[in-house]
């Protein structure tokens, strides 16, 4: 009979939706944190630091809110846009070619080994979706459709005989989120199941809202599910979301509140555990009403008792928790407790509090003398390296582990992650096993060898006591010896694309294969090959920003957070061999993703921006590698004129390239300013945004595209939602036009358009194409008409609804990547609109078709109902390659041996003859 009614599940309507929260004050009553703006806005231990940045570039400017549920919206506006254009499968003719990194994992909060084959392995992106591995982690496959929702925070397997081929999963990030923002968390849409051993996945009605146009339950945050193992009768799901505890005893088709129940306030971190005979145990941070605060225990799994000790700590944040698999009765509770427990220290001297307790059930209901509880926290690990204390940076990463053949030890994750032999009984049992690197200090720190900071979850399989797995914001982690005393990691991340990138670069004046690009949590990463198989490396360690190429790959240019700008080279091994810390002296108060433009006519010379002020270096090429991570004041000059209104700030620049020497810079609330002859002297800022009547709304410039060919016409991308979007100039910002056209729900901008946040524009063949990255996808157009401009959706299959950071172009070869923050970068090659079969009119009636296109090995082309006889083949310097006779309707090219690049097929009819152009990647 419960087969049946899991079997049941798969008919349940998916609800695949996404939902972001509201601020505080928002009319469905739920309150959230919600991070003060201003000069914390650069500092990184601030645990709002991303968040609030995130939040600056999304917000309604009038209201200072982000809209209700707007990704459930933004993705329906995608999805009726799609509806209204004709059949957009040939607009996807092009292929986007993912480039990875195939060998690194983004951050990871949900990971199950399957309790029949440790073959079978299911992990969740915390915005990259659910993927599944049945070769032990050698590869990966994603198992959600596009549309669904992408933030993976827990995972569990029903082990129960005869039912383990059913997995749940809960979504919705509330702690850590960067994909969008505090007030804008990208949230869930309650649980999912699989009864198929995780091949496919249905959204649980029971916990999917139903009211698509107001927050109005807490489904949206899920920290934790437990299962109950002992009942064979019912099948109990209990879960930890915002503010609630939910269970459920009919295998989720229907969830009732067994705690917290307060509609007003409520704790905003929960966790839940069960064990193996049905007791429950269950916490709920301090912030919420004093009834439902606390820890508390139901040996029935239903009637909850509070067993918090009385010194207990007062003030406390997000607790885990995990029953001792040896024995039942021992429980620990690791947390973040601000002003209680142990006093650490982070790598920048801050204090931090955090808590271990140790429970051993005795008797009874477990309360009082009938449950003994031992505080272990001055155990927590501690010094002597700025990198070695104990830190869960506010509870965003916090774990416990038993070890399955030693009972007395315990492995705890922060940060990093260690070991007691004593279960923390003491501080003298302890080692560091993984996470940064043992001993690091600033600035010449490392992680710990082929292993990853920030850590969500450990875990060992009982059939293999011996090895442990472990997740973290770098993916997947494997050790096969977790009693050595040198412990060996190996990464499972092999096509396991979920990486979150703000940047990619790449060399412009070459058709180098060579890319590299800043992300969250993974440094700056750099590959060398168009391989998608082949593994990417960290040059660089600290979290990535912005990043350049110099022309000829001589140096390579990246940023970490807050403004530091570093220059350096990188070997063919992808191994930074010598660096310099290059930015300013004297800057202060840069963004938490700070950018900075190299000018490409002259590498000698580089600009960023610093709140109001300007920076300029004109000496780049002279500045020596001594290996330092200072900053510098060599070359350095700050431009006299800033910005002369109160209040704001400089977001986004760009510098020109035909003519050359023309800076662009935007603002955080709708001017932007004009610098001409910027490589020299102290030129002054003109604003272009006063006359004639301004246009542009009081909102984030997020990006500004220059025409390669001409700096007159450039683009103007703003990011916040409930605004106009994008506006564009052809007379060097003279008069602008709006040209975000059918990606706006009405002319104002305000409805559930997507949020845009990056556009390039791309000569081809006497035209131009224009490429807009925005927070449900990239889109295409050929035409710019006003208000009346079409954007097409690209990249189905590949790109999907991923949130798009970064475009690059370059007019040698026509390379263009895109880089998503929770699926990882993509390429392709861009020649001629000819590629993008029914774009703009959907774009051109070509009847002509080559695919795949780009390929690396051959290509397949039908002819339609063109009469050919004879084709040939050119490669980009115009020489003859291959030429033969064409007999059919469809005729096959071999290109394995052909060189990276483009290439010019043309078709010889009777009276006529056709050209399209070749892709070799």
């Amino acid at each position: 009979m419960k087969k049946v009614i899991y079997l049941s599940l798969l008919l349940i309507g998916a609800i695949t939706t996404t939902y972001y929260f509201q601020s505080k004050d928002s009319h469905s009553g739920l309150s959230f944190e919600k991070p003060a703006l201003g000069a914390s806005i650069a500092d990184k231990d601030n645990r709002f630091a991303r968040k609030a940045f995130e939040t600056r570039k999304l917000v309604d400017p009038v209201s200072g809110k982000i809209p209700g549920n707007i990704r459930s919206k933004e993705l329906a506006f995608k999805a009726q846009l799609k509806s209204q254009l004709q059949d957009t499968s040939t607009a996807n003719y092009i292929i986007w070619n993912p480039r990875g990194p195939y060998n690194v994992g983004g951050r990871t909060r949900a990971f199950g080994v399957d309790i029949r084959d440790t073959n079978v392995m299911i992990a969740g992106g915390a915005s990259g979706g659910i993927w599944k591995s049945i070769d032990g982690g050698n590869t990966w496959t994603q198992k959600n459709d596009a549309s669904s929702n992408l933030s993976i925070t827990c995972l569990v397997q029903d082990t129960r005989p005869g039912l383990e081929d059913i997995w749940y999963y809960g979504t919705g990030e509330g702690h850590g989120s960067s994909q969008t923002a505090s007030g804008a968390y990208y949230l869930g849409n309650g649980v999912y199941v699989s009864t198929d051993n995780g091949e496919t996945w249905t959204s649980m009605d029971a916990t999917a809202s139903n009211t698509p146009t107001t927050f109005d339950q807490y489904w949206d945050i899920i920290w934790n599910i437990a299962l109950d193992p002992s009942n064979d009768d019912n099948d109990e799901i209990y879960v930890a979301a915002l503010g609630r505890l939910y269970y459920s005893t009919d295998g989720g088709f229907n969830f009732s509140a067994i705690h917290g129940s307060s509609s007003s306030a409520y704790s905003y971190y929960t966790d839940v555990a069960v064990d193996e005979n049905g007791v429950l145990y269950t916490a709920f941070s301090s912030d919420g009403p004093t009834n439902e605060i606390g820890i508390w225990r139901a040996s029935d799994g239903e009637n909850l008792v509070n067993i918090q000790p009385n010194d207990f700590p007062l003030t406390y944040n997000r607790w885990v928790i995990e029953v001792n698999p040896n024995n039942s009765n021992e429980v620990y509770f690791l947390g973040y407790t601000p002003g209680y427990g142990k006093e650490n220290h982070n790598w920048q001297g801050n204090a931090e509090y955090h808590s271990l307790w140790k429970y051993t059930y005795i008797s009874g209901d477990g309360t009082g003398s009938s449950g003994v509880w031992e505080d272990l926290s001055e155990n927590l690990p501690a010094g002597p390296n700025e990198f070695d204390d104990f830190s869960a940076q506010s509870g965003y990463n916090l774990c416990i582990e038993f070890d399955r053949v030693n009972p007395g030890t315990v492995y705890i994750g922060g940060t990093n992650l260690y070991r007691s032999t004593s279960g923390f009984t003491d501080s003298l049992n302890t080692s560091h096993f993984g996470g940064y690197d043992i001993y690091s200090f600033i600035p010449d720190y490392g992680n710990y060898p082929n292993h990853h900071p920030d850590q969500h979850s450990m875990f060992i399989h009982p059939a293999q006591p011996n090895v442990m797995y472990n997740t973290n914001d770098g993916g997947i982690f494997k050790t096969n010896n977790i009693h050595a005393d040198s412990i060996q990691w190996t990464h499972l991340n092999n096509g396991y694309m979920t990486t979150q990138f703000y940047s990619i670069a790449m060399d412009p004046s070459t058709n180098s294969p060579k890319i590299i690009g800043g992300l969250q949590d993974n440094g700056t990463q750099f590959s060398a090959t168009t391989s998608t198989m082949q593994e990417w490396t960290m040059p660089f360690p600290y979290d990535g920003g912005f990043c350049a190429v110099e022309n000829g790959e001589g140096h390579y240019y990246f940023a970490t957070q807050s403004g530091r700008i570093v220059k350096g080279t990188i070997d063919s091994e992808g191994q930074l061999t010598a660096y310099q810390r290059i930015d300013p002296e004297g800057g202060s108060n840069y963004l938490f993703i700070n950018p900075f433009v190299l000018d490409e006519n002259d590498n000698n010379v580089m600009y960023t921006i610093d709140s109001n002020k300007v920076w300029r270096n004109d000496d780049l090429g002279n500045i020596a590698l001594n290996n330092e991570f200072l900053p510098i004041t060599q070359g350095w000059t700050m431009l006299s004129d800033t910005l002369p209104i109160p209040g704001i700030e400089f977001t986004t620049l760009s510098i020109s390239k035909n003519p050359a020497n023309i800076l662009y810079i935007g603002t955080s609330a709708r001017r932007i300013y004009k610098v001409e002859n910027a490589n020299t002297g102290d030129p002054s800022l003109t604003e272009i945004t006063s006359a004639p009547p301004v246009l542009f709304p009081g909102a984030y410039m997020n990006d500004i595209a220059i025409d390669p060919n001409d700096a007159n016409r450039f683009g103007v991308v703003f990011s916040n939602y409930n605004v106009y979007s994008a506006y564009f100039t052809t007379d060097g910002g003279n008069t602008y036009e709006k040209i975000a056209g059918n990606l706006e729900a009405n002319s104002q901008g305000t409805g559930d358009g997507p949020s845009l946040r990056c556009m390039a524009i791309i000569p081809v063949e006497n035209r131009k194409a224009y490429l807009m990255g925005t927070s449900v996808g990239l889109f295409l157009t050929d035409s710019l008409k006003g208000h009346e401009t079409t954007w097409v959706p690209i990249g189905a299959g590949s790109i999907n609804n991923a949130v798009i950071e970064d475009i690059q172009y370059r007019s040698v070869d026509g390379k263009v990547l895109v880089a998503t923050h929770g699926n990882g970068v993509f390429e392709t090659f861009i020649i001629d609109l000819e590629q993008f079969i029914g774009v703009e009119e959907q774009i051109h009636d070509i009847s002509i078709k080559a695919f795949p296109n780009p390929s690396s090995n051959e290509f397949n082309v039908d002819l339609g109902t063109f009469k050919a006889n004879r084709y040939e083949v050119y490669n980009s310097l115009g020489q003859l390659i291959e030429s033969n006779q064409i007999t059919g309707p469809q005729i096959k090219i071999q290109a394995k041996h052909w060189a990276e690049g483009w290439y010019e097929l043309t078709l010889q009819g009777s009276a006529e003859k056709r050209t399209i152009k070749l892709i070799k990647n």
